[in-house]
């Protein structure tokens, strides 16, 4: 994994704005460390991190994106959960998108899992529901 970190470090350093292409580093990894290593059997596959992966193939541009897309659910998600008007089920399901989310990023420091669809599938379910309670308003209880 270190090795394929590194791969995708030295794809950032090489195309910094777009780096080389969403989907692409897996390939280019690929033959990238098979140059390195001549002769040698070198594990081949996708950069084992989520913040690499995009910053390799996506470049700057792609991981300020990336970042300020999941700085926004995070807020997202935190202004629900301290919205003391909301109903305890909506504050309840905030915290366990959370936990959701939080677990996620950990995984994501040493396993690729932004991309798969099953993770995509629960990630636009999260920003449905979010996005569904930013329209309606909440009720304001009176004091």
């Amino acid at each position: 994994r270190i090795e394929l970190w590194k791969a995708n470090l030295e794809f950032f350093k090489a195309r910094p704005l777009f780096g080389v292409g969403r989907a692409h580093n897996l390939e280019i990894a690929g033959q990238y460390l098979q140059a390195r290593h001549p002769g040698e059997q070198v594990f081949i596959g996708h950069a084992h991190n989520n913040f690499l992966d995009v910053l390799g193939s996506m470049g700057l541009l792609g991981i300020v994106s990336w970042l300020g897309f999941n700085f926004w659910i995070f807020g997202a998600l935190l202004r629900i959960l301290r919205e003391q008007s909301r109903p305890e089920w909506q504050r309840a399901l905030a915290v366990a998108w959370l936990a959701a989310f939080v677990v996620l990023h950990l995984n994501g420091l040493t396993n690729l899992n932004f991309w798969e669809g099953k993770v995509m599938h629960q990630y636009f379910l999260m920003i449905a529901w979010i996005l569904s309670l930013s329209t309606v308003p909440t009720p304001r209880v009176s004091q």
